[in-house]
């Protein structure tokens, strides 16, 4: 999961997934034996028919970026992407599915609420055998 996770981080849109899988093999997260495989994963996410649009050029993303919460304490959505006055949170899981993941979520998006973002989508993505969308 965190391979995937570190990969899909590095991802900004489609055409770096490349350069990503690069990476993450430099790094020695991976083994040139598991690149083909793990690829097959991250495109199921990428080019998803629901995601896609989230992986294109012309928007703005920010992976893995620190948000200053009202309490003083930070917190690191996956991915937002912004686009003029909207944002959309996108939370990567391997697992089973979980309510809890809904508030955390919810506080990302609650946060680009209160700096005037009106929020188009909150999706977990968890990333198993198939890929499934949880939309709050």
């Amino acid at each position: 999961g965190n391979v995937i996770h570190f990969i899909l981080s590095a991802i900004y849109m489609a055409s770096d997934l490349e350069r990503a899988m690069q990476i993450a093999l430099q790094k020695g997260l991976i083994k040139e034996q598991e690149v083909n495989e793990i690829k097959e994963v991250v495109k199921k996410v990428i080019y998803h028919k629901d995601l896609s649009q989230f992986y294109t050029q012309g928007i703005e993303v920010l992976n893995e970026r620190d948000l200053l919460m009202p309490d003083g304490s930070t917190q690191r959505p996956d991915r937002v992407v912004l686009k003029e006055n909207h944002a959309t949170i996108i939370d990567y899981k391997t697992g089973e599915r979980n309510k809890k993941y809904h508030h955390q979520v919810n506080t990302y998006a609650q946060c680009f609420s209160n700096m005037g973002y009106t929020i188009d989508h909150k999706i977990i993505v968890y990333i198993n055998t198939e890929i499934e969308l949880d939309y709050i």
